[in-house]
């Protein structure tokens, strides 16, 4: 890292300014390395939409949450279809919430 001057920038829409968030010493080496890593994770290539309550006694409706990592929202055509489908599969009312990363404070 250090023999390529690297370091991590943090550039925040609300912001009218950029952030230094990891420089070339043993912390900031640890940051860098874990971002360059989930760059490539797989997991980035597909939304994280989870079922956080499945109310099986009432209603029996399903909550799902998709938590966005890079502030990428779901397509709202795509998401009307895919809950259409989830809803004929689950046989019941499905609700789905979005929430951003910067909304969660980094949980990572």
């Amino acid at each position: 890292m250090r023999k390529w001057g690297l370091f991590e920038i943090t550039n925040n829409e609300s912001d009218s300014f950029v952030t230094v968030t990891g420089i070339q010493n043993s912390q900031g080496y640890n940051k860098i390395r874990q971002t360059l890593s989930r760059q490539y994770s797989i997991s980035n290539y597909f939304p994280d939409i989870q079922i956080i309550n499945a109310n099986l006694k009432g209603s029996r409706e399903l909550e799902l949450k998709y938590t966005s990592y890079d502030g990428a929202e779901l397509d709202t055509k795509s998401r009307a279809e895919v809950l259409k489908h989830i809803e004929y599969l689950w046989g019941h009312e499905v609700s789905l919430d979005e929430l951003s990363v910067f909304e969660i404070d980094f949980w990572i």
